[in-house]
Formats: structure tokens, sequence, C-alpha cells
């Protein structure tokens, strides 16, 4: 999974930061003979409160695929811009934290899992089933964030499928 992530100086202050990127997902089997039929593998993205312990789901993308033997099929989620400030003097907004990615079957067995951190496994279905910008605490407990925490850090997310970009 590459996460494309790019982080730059922003232009309306000198220690504000954005951080640019999009969820690009490629699996490929190494399989010589066996086919996957009915696959779906889902990444969810995630970002953390600068000043706190406050995270926010920034991107869930799913597809719905077969693998044949000896190829590989490719997607991409949508592009997040988000805007922090992470210095000492005035800290706001939510930054990139990490992924998880899910690959299931048909039957809803897990065959791959994958996260940047434990929490994001513990209860993945729980995890998906959030709706890009729901707020949640390290309990994956649906929160409001206090009012200021998270000023101006999600440029708006196409409300468009993943996009599927190759099937070879």
């Amino acid at each position: 999974m590459a996460k494309g992530k790019s982080t730059k100086f922003n232009k309306t202050d000198y220690d504000n930061k954005t951080q640019n990127f999009q969820c690009k997902v490629t699996i490929r089997s190494k399989e010589f003979q066996r086919n996957f039929p009915n696959l779906r593998a889902t990444p969810v993205v995630v970002g953390k409160q600068v000043n706190g312990d406050i995270r926010r789901v920034l991107d869930v993308a799913a597809s719905e695929f077969s693998l044949p033997a000896k190829k590989s099929h490719a997607f991409e989620g949508h592009s997040v811009t988000l805007n922090f400030d992470d210095s000492a003097a005035a800290q706001y907004g939510i930054k990139y934290e990490g992924y998880a990615l899910v690959i299931e079957d048909a039957a809803g067995a897990t065959l791959f899992s994958e996260a940047t951190k434990k929490l994001y496994l513990q209860d993945f279905p729980k995890l998906r089933s959030l709706a890009v910008g729901t707020c949640f605490d390290p309990t994956l407990t649906v929160v409001t964030p206090p009012i200021g925490a998270m000023l101006g850090t999600v440029a708006p997310v196409p409300a468009t499928p993943a996009q599927n970009i190759t099937g070879k």
C-alpha cells in the first residue's frame, strides 16, 4: 500500500503545514494456478489530532474484485488534504497517522490484514463502518471533538467510490 504522502509548509502562516496524500493499493497473486474469486479489499486511512488523542477517519475505500493466478489488482482511494500546526506555540488540526487494510473472501474470512497501528485491526469491522470525517477515541468510541480542536483540517473528500485503475 502506497500512501503518496507529502508534507509542506502552508502559505497562510510560517509554521502551518499541509499534508496531501492518496491511498493506492496493489494486490498481486503469487499463486501459479489458484484463482481468488470474489475478494473485497478495504483500506481505512486515519488522522490524529495534533494536540490530543482524538482520531478522525480520513478515507474509506473498498474494491470488490477477483484475482486470477499470477495477476494483480490495483485501486486508489480519494485525495485528502490536511492543514495543521504542530509547533509548540499554536497547535491545531489533525495529521496523517496511519492506515489499516483488510482483504476478505466472499464468506467474510480475512485473507490478509495490515495496519500501521494494532488499534486499527482490533475492531476493524467497526472502524470500516465509520463514515469519513467521524472522530473517535483510542477505544474506537465515536466522540465529538471540542470546538476548535480540529479547525480547518480536512479538505472536502469527493463522494465517489474508490477507482479501479488496473486489472492486469
